[in-house]
């Protein structure tokens, strides 16, 4: 087994391509860590700094030639990339002129094929590469062109690390001797931290996972992503050491650090102090490493004081802010790397106090003109932006501020206001999985909260709203929102209705197990449920199968939610509506070309079926958790697929569902029971059991 690597850094381009000065730098640290016996331990490292494009597809295509099945190969890449008009990557060398891609370029297909036909089922590839050039005056920053990373890069027994989705931004900051990327890559490395499960060696996913969570408290706006199948997430990159004081310490660091958000607290200081001597560290060592720890929340906040500065300069020169100035602050943000909620808690106290101070005078400090062009425009969604723009506005109605808020707290038995009765509840089949053992437990510790599931009308959240409107119900469970004729009805009766969002969930997308298509993207699963395609080889399937649809009736509310997020206006004629998720799956099993959309947790850990992962916007989402993936071959009771709960909870995830308590306001005791069995479920006790539940979908619950 031999451990080969090749380092290519591109710093000094033609006209056309702004110099990337870190990119040299950063071979060089990887250099030394992979080339340490204690660290990387590799046999072989071959740097290439500004090679022409023979040269370093040459170098590429012999570190993969003529190796062995066990041999680990490393490619690392830091420079410009380049995308053309169809989305394809290509790597740029020193001699590339944008106008001839093809003959100046190192493809990223090139790579691919390569990759390919190499015997080494052990390949690892680090992009830190940019796709465009310098974006504002101190900053190199890297284009945000689509690129489909993993289909070009991706493969069996591989792993591809990229320093940002292909539709976001890597930063090169000026003056910095590596980029934001590469620096956390080579300090995981090279301090032993990114070994997470001190077994002592670094594996693909625990530099991912250290470098991700670096580059996020400095660059919030930059998202690493990590790319493999099956075994590329746990290929050893390098050792770590075992028992060393100075990784002892550097844990514990982090783990106080992660509690304090973002500072050392008191509690942790003392113990970090008793630890310091526990290891005998000199405080030169111990101050070092607290100082490593914090410094990428450090980078963070000087990047909020440098937008802070430039915002206060515009505001000088410009106020009300031109769309000039604020076109010059968006490229800054960028620049930056912040996101729209780090600028917004900047930007709402600043801008209000100067609205005050321009209409001082003004019998209204703030007409309504420059309310909605400026907090309208300026705050950005969420509760911290609703709450700055009402107290700015105290004349105008806070409807949001009408509604008793979801106490959170961390028992069952802390929740006040339970109420003393029996309460009927019932609606949507996706929750079918989780109220027994929530109701069970509830009932532990509130005795006198006597709920009870009608198990006749868990038949939808349609059944579920109507029957609550009718009184069958005291409180509903959904899966969708209250519909407008919905709120009619019950506005009839003389009460509104209440959806509580308690749980985030998502739909997932499975086909039949020997269907050979891995993934999809979201427009390929909506022109499929359009009926745009309708046999597998259009979405890459080496055989011609006609498509057969299979989803859940008209009225389900997953089929809505998923109809809505597709934007389809109508299914396709191929489209067969089942009552069930468990017919749906079913019937895949039994159709070749057969596809199925429903609740994630009910499919997911199924056996019989495969379920996809799909690609948005460059990022792929895994339904199922990728590192404890279970082929349909080995799956069965005790060994399923657990539900990726952290897909699921991410704003990014394609096929988002929440789930509701749907409470009836009529400050009667059911509305006392719904909103009571709203904040049960809210607690950090009702989190972990539904996350436990969602994970497995209520299967091999004895297991």
């Amino acid at each position: 087994m031999a451990k080969i690597a090749l380092l290519i850094g591109v710093s000094e381009y033609e006209p056309g391509l702004t110099p990337l000065p870190a990119a040299t730098k950063d071979v060089e640290a990887m250099q030394q860590v992979l080339e340490n016996p204690d660290i990387g331990g590799f046999d072989e490292v071959k740097v290439l700094v500004n090679p022409p494009r023979q040269e370093m597809e040459e170098a590429i295509e012999m570190l993969f030639d003529d190796r062995q099945k066990d041999d680990l190969l490393l490619l690392f890449f830091s420079g410009h990339g380049i995308k053309d008009e169809e989305g394809n990557l290509y790597f740029a060398t020193h001699n590339t002129r944008k106008n001839l891609l093809q003959s100046t370029t190192v493809s990223a297909k090139v790579v691919h094929q390569v990759m390919k036909n190499s015997r080494s089922k052990r390949e690892v590839v680090i992009l830190d590469c940019c796709f465009s050039g310098a974006f504002a005056e101190g900053w190199l920053v890297r284009d945000d062109g689509f690129v489909d990373i993993k289909n070009q890069l991706g493969g069996e027994g591989r792993a591809v690390l990229t320093s940002s989705t292909s539709t976001q931004y890597s930063f090169e900051e000026e003056g910095a001797d590596t980029s934001i990327y590469t620096r956390y890559i080579v300090e995981g490395l090279e301090t032993g931290a990114a070994d997470k499960d001190e077994d002592g060696w670094i594996s693909v996913d625990e530099l991912h996972e250290y470098a991700t969570k670096a580059v996020q408290e400095a660059t919030p706006a930059m998202k690493p992503e990590i790319y493999a199948i099956k075994e590329g997430y746990k290929i050893n990159l390098a050792k770590a050491p075992i028992d060393d004081p100075k990784l002892k310490y550097h844990l514990e660091v982090d783990n106080w650090v992660k509690r304090g958000n973002g500072k050392i607290p008191l509690a942790g200081r003392i113990i970090l102090d008793d630890l310091q001597t526990q290891l005998k560290l000199v405080s030169e060592d111990a101050a070092a490493i607290e100082t490593l720890v914090l410094e990428p929340i450090q980078v963070y906040k000087r990047k909020l004081q440098q937008y802070e500065q430039v915002l206060l300069n515009e505001i000088e020169h410009d106020f009300p802010l031109s769309d000039e100035a604020r076109a010059n602050l968006k490229r800054v943000q960028q620049a930056l790397g912040l996101r729209d909620e780090d600028i917004a808690l900047i930007e709402a106290p600043i801008i209000a106090k100067q609205s005050l101070i321009e209409s001082k005078g003004v019998v209204d400090p703030l007409p309504g003109l420059i309310k909605v062009k400026y907090f309208i425009g300026i705050l950005s969604l969420g509760i911290i932006s609703f709450a700055v723009a009402w107290y700015i506005k105290p004349d105008k109605e806070c409807p949001p501020c009408k509604l008793p808020p979801i106490k959170i707290t961390n028992q069952f038995a802390q929740v006040h206001n339970v109420p003393k009765g029996k309460f009927n509840y019932g609606g949507s089949t996706s929750w079918s999985f989780m109220y027994p053992k929530l109701e069970s437990e509830i009932k532990k510790t509130h005795p006198q909260f006597e709920i009870n599931i009608i198990k006749d009308l868990v038949q939808g959240s349609g059944i579920g709203i109507e029957k609550l409107i009718d009184g069958e119900l005291d409180f509903a469970l959904s899966s969708r929102d209250v519909s407008s004729e919905e709120k009619d009805e019950a506005g009839k009766k003389r009460f509104s209705l209440k959806a509580i969002p308690v749980v985030k969930s998502g739909v997932a997308v499975a086909v039949n197990p020997k269907l050979e298509i891995n993934s999809l993207t979201k427009d390929q699963v909506s022109e499929i449920f359009s009926g745009k395609i309708d046999n597998w080889r259009q979405a890459g399937a080496p055989a011609d199968i006609p498509i057969k649809l299979y989803i859940r009736s008209r009225n389900s509310a997953s089929t809505h939610e998923f109809r809505k997020t597709l934007n389809i206006v109508s299914f396709g004629q191929n489209i067969n509506y089942v009552d069930t998720t468990n017919e749906g799956l079913r019937e895949i099993t039994k159709e070749p070309g057969g596809i199925f959309v429903g609740p994630i947790s009910n499919i997911v850990p199924q056996c019989g079926v495969k379920t996809l992962p799909i690609i948005n916007k460059g990022k792929t989402f895994y339904p199922y958790q990728q590192q404890n993936f279970v082929s349909p071959a080995e799956c069965g009771p005790g060994k399923r697929n657990p539900v990726n709960i952290e897909a699921i909870d991410s704003d990014e995830y394609p096929f988002p569902v929440r789930f509701y308590v749907v409470v009836k306001e009529n400050g009667q005791k059911e509305q006392q029971a719904g909103e009571a069995y709203a904040n049960l479920l809210q607690t950090e006790q009702g989190k972990n059991m539904i996350r436990q539940l969602q994970e497995t979908g209520g299967l091999d619950k004895n297991k």
